[in-house]
């Protein structure tokens, strides 16, 4: 689980004080140390939490959005690196309450918290 305010700061400065895209490159070594050896390592599923008044939201990134077998095969490959990149409107999808409110997707101070579920092969 990432923090992407904390874990990738800079990436998330960019993206607040822009209008494109949250992008960011994985490097493999942001994994457990037992990944970071694997020679198949794969994303299953990513998925956006967010604290959004009081409850946690979330938000499963489709096929459409997140294209698992190029993450899988960068992190794969030698030197392990994949660009991820997450439309702002999946950002304000986890930071929308139920009612349909949406609080600003670029407030500095907002908390997206970035999920990856993934197997990996020694």
């Amino acid at each position: 689980m990432y923090c992407l305010r904390y874990d990738f700061s800079n990436e998330w400065s960019l993206f607040v004080g822009g209008s494109g895209n949250f992008t960011v490159t994985l490097q493999k070594d942001y994994f457990p140390y037992a990944v970071q050896n694997a020679r198949n390592l794969v994303i299953d599923a990513v998925t956006l939490f967010a604290d959004v008044g009081g409850q946690v939201n979330s938000h499963s990134l489709p096929q459409s959005v997140v294209d698992s077998a190029t993450l899988s095969s960068g992190l794969s490959a030698p030197g392990g690196a994949a660009v991820l990149s997450l439309p702002s409107v999946d950002i304000a999808a986890v930071l929308s309450l139920p009612s349909g409110y949406v609080f600003t997707t670029r407030d500095l101070s907002r908390q997206v918290f970035l999920v990856l579920q993934y197997h990996f092969g020694l």
